[in-house]
């Protein structure tokens, strides 16, 4: 005999006769309500930062009344980014508010691939999401709602979990969700959704009251069988970066193949970068904490009228690695040469001060050494340059390491100060690819979502943050940000 449920869509009821037989799932996690459906109030598709959070907001705006979340998670394990996040500390959040004009970018921005609308359009997406959750807030919500003790580590501005592990972060996170009445499922990973009209979903609707329409239904699918349906569908799938943990792309494969969305080409955003140090010196382990990047665009200018393109790097710090370079400075700039590779257009040079100052201010601190009688080398280790890259500056320079500064020959001199405050980066022709990135640039254009972050003309499909054509220096806490936001709106 079929049973009648009751279900609410907002300020509507509807009631529908279930004929289906139910998913396992329904089966072992039907709620207490008198519902015993095979169809979820909302799937989120993917237990990462981004998902876990959307599940909890989803599960408490339901409140319990008629809905099951599930979180469902095709590897065995929720979270493997968290884990992996901060040397397996976890920086959770930054201190300060991210700043749309200094921590975001979107290839958006080309208007070969863009209209002037979509563009601004863009901008203004970003924008709301980046402010969308102050840190204030977000820093109540882990510690108050998910019940995670927080520690602000002063030299990076970034808040980490007291116990310094990040597997506390993940569990924390799930044990959130579940509290709320969601679930996390392991080993389903969908690779097929489909909406279906509303007298198709899981029962025969009957009559609906005050709500506009009967709302979109997604049946879900992993390889030869049927997740589950469900009213609302997050996608929170991830890019490319770090393929070892489940993000392997199926999620813009799904919706560019089967809902038609547009998928920008991914790149890997956020990388260290392959190449040589100066002078070819092994200087694996230095680090620097002030130094200027900037990517400034080379080669023959296709545009006469336009000016060359330069970015800065919003933070400081730089690191030499076995292979090339690294650090917070060298990711930030990442994207700039990999895009530039990838759509062949004028090559972008990365150039160096490498403590930030200027080859004015490390002419004075040459001249005030030579005065003193002092060597070059000690110039260069008083200045803030470390002793291993002070030689190799020098090496690259053809200026004698036993140098005396009053000593110091024309030549020598700029080709020294050019290495200083003017030195650019020998970056190879790779970099460490989706293996090493910390996210993907590219995925589903920003114009292709409404402000709430649903697919425009897919009024219950959400996107999620590393889905979406922006790349942030903050990743982790805009993971949780924009979850709040899809969670909200489901």
């Amino acid at each position: 005999m079929a049973a009648v449920h009751w279900c609410r869509n907002g300020g509507g009821l509807y009631r529908y006769r279930s004929h289906a037989r139910a998913h396992p799932y329904a089966r072992a996690h039907a709620s207490s309500s008198s519902s015993s459906s095979s169809v979820l109030d909302v799937a989120v598709l993917g237990a990462g930062a981004a998902g876990l959070t959307a599940a909890f907001f989803a599960a408490q705006r339901l409140g319990g009344l008629h809905g099951r979340v599930a979180v469902l998670e095709r590897t065995g394990e929720a979270g493997k980014k968290i884990l992996m996040s901060g040397g397996s500390r976890c920086n959770v959040m930054p201190a300060i508010p991210a700043s749309p004009e200094d921590d975001f970018f979107t290839a958006a921005g080309d208007d070969s691939i863009l209209s002037a609308g979509e563009v601004k359009y863009a901008k203004k997406v970003a924008k709301l999401t980046l402010n969308s959750w102050h840190p204030e807030e977000l820093r109540h919500w882990f510690e108050h709602d998910v019940k995670l003790s927080l520690t602000l580590e002063e030299s990076t501005q970034k808040l980490f979990p007291t116990s310094n592990s990040a597997r506390e972060v993940r569990n924390k996170l799930v044990e959130a969700v579940e509290d709320q009445g969601g679930v996390v499922m392991h080993g389903h990973g969908v690779s097929s959704m489909k909406r279906l009209p509303s007298e198709e979903h899981d029962g025969e609707l009957l009559w609906h009251l005050y709500a506009e329409d009967p709302p979109s239904k997604w049946s879900l699918h992993e390889p030869g069988a049927l997740i589950a349906r469900a009213r609302a569908v997050v996608v929170a799938t991830g890019g490319l970066s770090f393929p070892a943990v489940g993000t392997d792309g199926t999620g813009h494969k799904m919706l560019r193949d089967e809902l038609g969305v547009r998928i920008a080409e991914t790149y890997p955003a956020l990388v260290p970068l392959l190449g040589v140090s100066p002078a070819q010196e092994q200087l694996a382990g230095v680090s620097l904490s002030d130094v200027r990047l900037q990517a400034v665009e080379s080669g023959p200018k296709k545009n006469k009228r336009k000016k060359r393109a330069s970015t800065t790097a919003h933070r400081s710090g730089f690191l030499f690695t076995h292979k090339g370079f690294s650090g917070p400075s060298v990711l930030d700039l990442s994207h700039r040469v990999i895009l530039a590779r990838q759509q062949m257009v004028e090559d972008v040079k990365l150039m160096v001060e490498w403590t930030g100052d200027t080859r004015e201010e490390w002419a004075d601190r040459l001249e005030a050494q030579r005065s003193g009688g002092g060597g070059v080398r000690g110039a260069l280790r008083s200045g803030g340059i470390p002793q291993r890259l002070a030689d190799a500056l020098m090496r690259h320079a053809d200026v004698p390491l036993d140098r005396v500064a009053s000593e110091l020959r024309k030549g020598e001199r700029e080709r020294l100060l050019t290495a200083l405050a003017g030195y650019e980066l020998e970056v190879g022709s790779a970099d460490g690819g989706f293996k090493k990135a910390e996210v993907s640039g590219g995925g589903v254009p920003l114009p292709s979502l409404a402000m709430g972050w649903h697919f425009k003309g897919w009024r219950t499909c959400f996107a999620a943050a590393r889905f979406a054509t922006c790349t942030v220096a903050s990743a982790g806490s805009t993971s949780c940000g924009r979850g709040r936001v899809e969670g909200w709106l489901v």
